[in-house]
């Protein structure tokens, strides 16, 4: 190992790596990137393996992270393993995921029109999905179990949406907001009176990994429990990647009948299947939208403004598949019309 390559490492996380790995196994450390969040990761190279180092200011957060890591692997779902946790330091040291995401994958297959790929890698997913809808809620940790998708978690989600991606993004002040914010009411309520079921809360392409072929599930420290169908949103209503409709809707035909199978939804008929999916899609699409304003603006993360078109597109995609929300409706054709402009 070369000498200068712990130089900079806390002497303390020397110490977290050295129960996994003898100094002079150590081939390099890098810094790797961590998305939206404000984790830091480090990959660590070793002889005959590598290891990821997860450090965070923030005690609660690794913490919930490790307990939901430890709850997926103990229920069958899979995520990076755990190796050592030193909740004084705030470190986690875990098993490498690798450095291959769903997004670049699907990303590669529709540049190819490679649909029968996706078809296969995505019925994958949503296998690994349906794992972690079916972990009883009892199985859970404390603190997932008491954070519901509740109506003021719901509204929490469609006000930043109006405060970072509409107001603070596009610019726009002048539209009936009391109307609109009595119809993201009527969402929410709607929504919060569906059966709760455990919710990965993230379930999109850039926190799915595959490493030697295998799927791993990252980023799900903010899990907690709401619609059936939120995650699935999160998956095929994904800016990220934008899958094909005709993809889509074989893909969520394929959860339906997978759910119908288990006992989940069996009285579901497939017209509301399809109205309580599209109305969590928009529920989804808006948390999207603000959370893009929000880092790319309030946090200078510039990279996450790309992915504003292609979630207006879908939201106003989705939107126009019901009836409801009218007010809303115009607000999204707004949106849509400013894109297409730029």
């Amino acid at each position: 190992m070369n000498n200068g390559i712990l130089k900079n490492m806390n002497e303390k996380w020397n110490k977290i790596i050295f129960t996994i790995v003898e100094p002079p196994d150590i081939i390099k450390i890098e810094k790797i990137h961590s998305g939206g969040s404000d984790r830091h990761y480090h990959r660590i190279h070793a002889k005959n393996n590598t290891f990821i180092l997860q450090k965070t200011g923030n005690k609660k957060d690794i913490r919930e992270y490790v307990a939901m890591a430890r709850c997926f692997e103990q229920n069958g779902v899979p995520a990076p393993e755990i190796l050592v946790y030193d909740k004084t330091e705030r470190i986690a040291l875990m098993e490498d995921a690798g450095d291959i995401d769903i997004q670049s994958i699907t990303l590669e297959m529709l540049k190819n029109d490679d649909k029968d790929g996706i078809l296969e890698l995505y019925k994958d997913i949503i296998g690994k999905l349906i794992r972690i809808q079916e972990i009883p809620i009892s199985s859970l940790p404390d603190f997932v179990r008491s954070r519901k998708f509740d109506f003021e978690h719901y509204r929490w989600e469609t006000d930043y949406f109006l405060e970072n991606c509409v107001s603070l993004f596009f610019g726009i002040s002048d539209m009936p907001i009391e109307k609109i914010r009595k119809e993201l009411d009527q969402l929410a309520k709607s929504l919060f009176n569906e059966p709760s079921y455990p919710v990965h809360r993230d379930f999109q392409s850039q926190n799915v990994y595959i490493r030697n072929g295998n799927i791993f599930i990252l980023d799900f420290q903010s899990a907690r429990t709401g619609s059936i169908f939120y995650d699935l949103a999160s998956l095929l209503k994904d800016p990220y990647v934008e899958i094909p409709e005709e993809i889509h809707d074989i893909l969520f035909n394929h959860y339906i009948e997978k759910r119908k199978k288990a006992g989940v939804y069996r009285e579901l008929d497939p017209t509301r299947a399809t109205d309580i999916y599209n109305r969590v899609s928009l529920q989804r699409l808006m948390q999207a939208l603000g959370a893009y304003g929000n880092l790319g603006i309030n946090k200078g993360k510039s990279q996450f403004l790309q992915y504003i078109p292609p979630a207006v597109r879908l939201l106003h995609s989705t939107i126009r598949e019901t009836d409801s929300f009218p007010f809303l409706k115009n607000l999204v054709e707004e949106l849509d019309i400013l894109v297409r402009k730029r």
